[in-house]
């Protein structure tokens, strides 16, 4: 039956009652699958032993593009007026009669006809012509530079600590150097060592407290004679110091 899963009949019931179970209530209403999932889990944890995860963040850095900035390049027509001097020439028709009297030569009769004679005037103009050439060339091209940056922030874990539970609970392998310090330090006062021992139990308990933990006595004596005053009220801080203290460094490991 073990084998095949079995289970205590009587540890499950002491188990219900701990979770405040008395007797069957019909009225409730049944469960559904995933809560019997739920309850199955716990109780398996409970007959397992439970754990505490401890967790903790990791940085990853990574990169990506953006946009910083850039250039447009782009052109546009720009007129502007011109000036240039050229030399032109230009040809002029002049007529002219001579009066002229002289004997008919042979060649002269022959000339007895109609006849014409055309001149032709010419002239020079400018002619305006233009032709584009490449003056400059505006290029446009990219740089690829490299840089470290160092990145900065912070991550979180999650810490595993064990303390007993209950005031004035001392672990065996403490008690006995306790009893020690108080023979040599108290025990001429008269004072019994029940009234010592939870001022050494309190410095146990604080030297593993978040709050305190990874601090020197000094730095946090007072916050701790703040809280051991409200705890103990009626205690006298300076009788009972440096049984804190001894519990605080015996914890730590500075005595």
């Amino acid at each position: 039956m073990n084998s095949a899963g079995a289970i205590d009949i009587d540890r499950r019931v002491a188990s219900y009652r701990e979770t405040g179970y008395e007797r069957h209530d019909a009225s409730a209403p049944p469960y559904s699958y995933d809560d019997a999932v739920r309850e199955r889990e716990r109780l398996r944890g409970a007959e397992e032993g439970a754990s505490v995860p401890v967790l903790e963040e990791e940085l990853q850095v990574g990169k990506r593009a953006v946009q910083r900035g850039g250039v447009r390049v782009y052109s546009h027509v720009v007129e502007q007026p011109v000036e240039e001097n050229i030399e032109l020439r230009e040809e002029h028709v002049n007529v002219e009669r001579r009066p002229v009297d002289r004997p008919v030569e042979t060649g002269d009769m022959a000339r007895m006809k109609d006849q014409s004679v055309e001149v032709t005037e010419m002239a020079e103009e400018a002619v305006i012509n233009k032709r584009a050439r490449v003056r400059e060339e505006v290029v446009v091209g990219k740089e690829t530079t490299k840089r470290t940056e160092k990145v900065r922030d912070t991550v979180r874990r999650t810490e595993g600590e064990v303390e007993p539970i209950g005031k004035g609970e001392v672990r065996d392998d403490y008690s006995a150097d306790f009893r020690r310090d108080y023979e040599s330090r108290y025990a001429s006062s008269g004072a019994p060592y029940e009234t010592m021992a939870p001022a050494y139990d309190y410095g146990y308990r604080s030297a593993s407290d978040p709050r305190y933990k990874g601090r020197n006595w000094s730095d946090v004596e007072n916050d701790l004679r703040t809280d051991y005053e409200r705890n103990y009220p009626g205690s006298a801080w300076e009788k009972t110091k440096d049984a804190v203290r001894y519990g605080w460094e015996k914890v730590t490991g500075r005595r």
